[in-house]
Parts: structure tokens; sequence; C-alpha cells
């Protein structure tokens, strides 16, 4: 059984602490909007319990924060140098681990403070996404161009899948500054590998009202050859991918609401490369997925009256497999769809009570599963109140899912501001994740099987941290524990097959921080990174799909029109096998980047890998090296 004296002992340890006021700081500059009118100047922002706090940059009415969380939030003009992929920006995240296996294009997922994908709550516009099955999304469905920012929560707030925290991919494209054509950008860019990008946006905006649309293309053929740990030379073939994306999405507000629309759209089409020594020359994997989604806030005229807010979603997915001439057998073609379904009300006053009623419906279509279907529910209630010089936010939720047992969840977070510079914070939480379609229903034929008597995953999660603010400095560092019951794998169960079992508990802590720092008006700099020690209780032996540390630094300095930047990035090597027996090798990357203004638009030369360093993916096959791309924006 877990122990959860561990936690409580971090809990007293905490509050502890917190009696010692030191001369740090965190500060963040907050505006109580709950009893007032809107500010349509400033009409994004995070949502809070009992608040809106209102950042620089457009917010997100999306993402659930209780006082206390870890949060990060990356806006576009943050995204790290020689970004030209999501997956680039989320590994930004100081307890983040991007699992690749290839370039932008090929299957590319997250993983978390030593949680597997399937164990990451990843949402596009505050709803939850996922492909069908329960496949954790594939993050290169994304054009790097449709991202407005990027969010981070611990994700005490949220249901099913938060194990390892909550991700909001929040998507729009630049609005316009000022009334605009339909187009008003066009973007043209090449690169290694046979890529290409072109893209145009647009958008209009009134005083009421902001509207953006995106229309991206991306094809890449990513063949490369590769040098074996001997000395015999490979190429990697049937790397090619081609994707679409469509964005629109549409502001609108006056003094006492907030409404936001939009609509995404993506298909991509890749090619699967199979092993060096086992390639798949004509296999193919094509994706898709696209999510209409509806949010509103209104304030309430009196501040003793519930304000509220609103959001619905529509989703839908598939993914399809052939491969003409397979090493084995005979023609192989699979498919599965899913379409999902999302409600949710929420209520919440100036004095910090919050409800929120939450209803999904997940539905499989004609699928190699079968045409299973999930009807879900939550409601949670918090409140935010002062307790011995804390800021204390409880929360606790009832989750119900068809066919499942009813589960319990919540947790409690805390803050306390130390000096004007620092901010002590903390949450202790109860999380779980429901077995996936995948997990329960994979037809029980070939070499992997589902296994509809799972139980769901549960974790008990401890986190203390501290957040220091100054007028050109920026500091965290968070502290966490997380104890797994059940945690589901798929492993073998007999020479010739595969399945998904609860495989017991599993210990994971670990260490993330972050600095950002203004050198000079022309000089900016950043530093993070993390250590993470994830393993299975009984055996000791490492999870997979996760470093021990990684560290990623970067300085950006500016050169009158010019921009320049360079980045380095090291993570540590890691687990490809359930036994420990098989290591994927460090990686080691350096980046650099140029952009100016040029005549009639932007310039932009990046270049990943600057070094040509090799690098391997999970299963200990090679990613490509260098790659360098050259792109340019011209407005209308």
């Amino acid at each position: 059984m877990i122990a959860l004296r561990r936690i409580i002992g971090i809990c007293v340890l905490i509050f502890l602490v917190g009696v010692f006021q030191s001369v740090f700081a965190f500060a963040e500059v907050t505006w109580d909007l709950s009893s007032s009118e809107i500010d349509t100047a400033e009409v994004d922002s995070v949502v809070e319990v009992g608040e809106i706090r209102v950042e620089e940059s457009p917010v997100s009415l999306y993402t659930r924060v209780l006082r206390g969380e870890t949060f990060h939030r990356l806006v576009r003009q943050e995204f790290p140098p020689s970004a030209f992929s999501v997956a680039d920006v989320l590994e930004k995240l100081p307890g983040a681990s991007i699992v690749r296996s290839g370039m932008e294009g090929a299957l590319t997922s997250l993983s978390l403070r030593g949680a597997l994908s399937s164990q990451v709550l990843v949402m596009v516009n505050g709803s939850p996404i996922a492909l069908p099955g329960g496949t954790p999304i594939d993050l290169s469905l994304f054009d790097l161009s449709t991202l407005e920012a990027v969010e981070f929560v611990t994700g005490i707030s949220y249901g099913s899948r938060a194990i390892g925290g909550a991700v909001n991919i929040i998507t729009g494209a630049e609005e316009a500054e000022e009334p605009a054509s339909l187009i008003e950008r066009a973007k043209l860019a090449t690169g290694s590998f046979s890529t290409f990008r072109a893209s145009a946006s647009g958008g209009r905006r009134g005083e009421s009202f902001a509207s953006s649309l995106f229309i991206g293309a991306f094809h890449s053929d990513g063949d490369f050859s590769f040098a074996s740990r001997g000395t015999e030379t490979h190429k990697r073939v049937n790397n090619k991918s081609n994707r679409l994306n469509l964005l629109y999405a549409q502001n609108s507000w006056d003094s006492k609401s907030l409404r936001k629309v939009s609509y995404f759209a993506s298909l991509l089409r890749r090619g699967v490369p199979g092993f060096a020594e086992f390639p798949t020359p004509f296999a193919n994997l094509t994706e898709g997925f696209f999510s209409v989604g509806f949010n509103g806030l209104r304030v309430a005229d009196d501040a003793n009256r519930w304000d509220r807010e609103f959001a619905a979603a529509f989703q839908g997915s598939f993914i399809r497999f052939t491969d003409s001439d397979p090493l084995l057998g005979g023609d192989i073609r699979a498919r599965t769809r899913e379409l999902d379904g999302s409600l949710e009300v929420s209520l919440y006053r100036d004095s910090g009570e919050r409800v929120t009623g939450s209803v999904y419906y997940n539905q499989m279509l004609a699928s190699d599963y079968g045409n299973p279907s999930r009807l879900s529910a939550r409601l949670s209630v918090s409140d935010s109140f002062d307790l011995g010089g804390f800021s204390v936010s409880p929360l606790f939720a009832v989750n119900l899912a068809e066919g499942l047992p009813t589960v319990l969840s919540g947790g409690i977070s805390f803050e306390r501001r130390l000096s004007n510079t620092l901010w002590l914070n903390g949450s202790v939480a109860r999380m779980f994740r429901y077995p996936d379609f995948a997990e329960l229903y994979y037809p029980s034929v070939g070499f992997v099987r589902g296994n509809p008597d799972l139980r769901s995953e549960r974790a008990n999660l401890a986190e203390v941290g501290f957040q220091f603010t100054q007028e050109r400095l920026e500091a965290s560092v968070v502290g966490y524990l997380r104890e797994q019951e059940n945690s589901i794998r798929f492993v073998p169960i007999s020479a010739y097959a595969l399945a998904a079992v609860n495989t017991g508990e599993v210990d994971v802590r670990g260490i993330e921080f972050a600095l950002n720092a203004e050198l000079s008006d022309e000089m900016s700099a950043s530093f993070s990174g993390g250590y993470t020690d994830s393993r299975y209780t009984a055996s000791g032996i490492e999870l997979t799909q996760t470093p021990k540390y990684k560290v990623l630094a970067s300085l950006r300095t500016k050169l009158r029109k010019w921009e320049a930047s360079a980045s380095y990035f090291r993570e540590s090597s890691q687990s490809a096998d359930l036994f420990g027996s098989l290591r994927v090798p460090s990686k080691e990357i350096v980046n650099v980047e140029i952009s100016g203004k040029v005549k009639g638009g932007v310039f932009r030369l990046g270049i990943q890998n600057l070094l040509d360093k090799p690098a391997y993916d999970f299963l200990s096959m090679p990613l490509p090296g260098r790659y360098l791309e050259a792109s340019f924006e011209r407005r209308f």
C-alpha cells in the first residue's frame, strides 16, 4: 500500500518552512475583476479560483489553477530559439520529456515528471484531447504557427489522466492589431531533408471582437543516412510526411462577458520506417483530428452573486494504418475512429467558492476494438481562504464513469508570501486515470492484447516550491513526490504476446528549476532543467521514456533590426525496455537562429543540432542529424 506518511510529513515540513520568512519573494501582478467590469483592452487571462488573472498577453479562460499549484505559461514571444515544432516548445518545460521517433511529422508525444504519455492530460483550448482508443495525442498534428500559448499546471482541478500534470495547448493565429484584410501575412520555408512549409493567416479586429484565420501545409521526405554503433552505414527510409492545418478563432467581449469560439483541424499522413534491420518501406499511417470549441465567461453584477463560465467542445479523430508489402503475412489495413464531446459549467464567487460540473462522452466507431463508448461525469467543489498566513485552496471531486467504479479525487494547495519578492507554494493531491479503450479492448489477436479487467491507476502527489521575481529576474524551484498504484503497462505475458496489465506501485521524485533574466534592454537569458528518479517500487527498475536529468540554456540578443539566439540542451540516458537492460544514450544539442526585418517581410534562419551530434529515440533508434531551415514571412 502506498505510504501516505511521507506525504503528510512533507505537508508539515512545508508549513514549518512558511514560518521563516526570507529575503526572497515572488510577486505576480493580479487584478481581481470578479466584481467589476472586464477591461476590454486585456481580454485574455488565466482563470484562478475566484478571479481572473490578467496577463500581458491574451489569456486563456481555459486553464484551471488553484492558488499554490505549479504553473508555467509560454506565450508565442517566449518560444525557445530554433523552435520549428510544438515538441520543440514543450521541451522547454522543466519537467517535460519529448518522445520522438524522427523529425517533425514523425510520431511525437509528451512525457511529464516521470509519467508516461498516457498519464499526461493534454488539452486544446481547455478540452481534453486524444487519438482513438485513448492513444496519446501526436504533437506532430500541430503547426507551431497555430499556437498562441502553452500552459502547464499540476492538474488537481482536472479528472482522469492528469497524474503527471495537465498541458493546455491554446490555439490562435496572430491577431490583427487593427482592421485588416482576410489574408495579411504569408510564409514560405524550406529546410533539410527536402522539407517545405507554406502558410497564410489573417484576421479582423474591432472594438468588441477579434478573429484570426490560419491555413498551413507541411511536407518532408525525412529520409537520412546514419552510422550504426559499429562501422556499417544504413539509410532510414519511408519517413515522408505531409500535413494540412486549418484554424479559425474568434473572441468577442463587452463590459461583463467574454466569448471564444475556435475551430481546429489537422490531417497528417506519414511513412512508418520500422527498424533499421527490419525496414517497412510500404507502411503508412494517416491521422486526422478536428475540434470545435466554445468558451464563455459572464461576470455577475453583484460581488455576492456567482460569476459563470461555460465550455463546450466537439471533437473527432481517426487513425488508418496500411502496409501493402509487410515483412510477414499479407496486406495489412487497419483503422479506428472516435467522436468525443464535453460540456462544463462552472460557478464561482469573489469570496473563493467554486462549483464545476463536467460531462464527457466518448464513442469509438467501426474500429478494430469494436464500438465501445463511455459516458463520464465529474463534480468538483473548491474554495479559497486564508489560514495562519497561508492562502489555502482545497478541492474535492466525485468522478463517475460508465462501467467503472466511482473515484474520489482532490487535494489542497497553498501559498504564502514570504517577502516582497518571494512566495512559497505547494500542493498535496490524490489523482487517478481510467483505463483507455485501447488498454481494455485491444483485439486478442496477434501479439498485442487488451485486458478488460484493468483497474484504474491511482496516485498520491506532493510538491513544494519557491517562486522569486524582481524587475529583470524571475526564478522558481519545485520539488515533487508521486507514488502510483496499479500502473498500466503493456508487458510480455508469454513468448509471443504483450498485454495491458496493472504492474504495481511506482515511486517518482524529482526537482525542477527555471531562471529567466533580462541582462540588458537588448539581451535576455534563460536556464531551466530538472532531475527525475522514477522506478518500480518492488524491483527498483527504472521507468522507460524518463531521462534522469535535463538542462536547457538559451541566450537571445537584439542587433538593431536583427535578433540572434542560441540554446544548449542536454538530456541524460534513459531506459529503453521493461527490464532496464537497454538504454537510450544521452542527447546533447546546440541550436542557433538569426532573424530580422528585410525589405517586405521577416527572414529567419535556424539550425538545430548545429554540431550534428548523434541522437536516438525512446527505442534507441537513430534520429536525424543537423537540420537547417530558412523562412520568409511577408506582411501585406
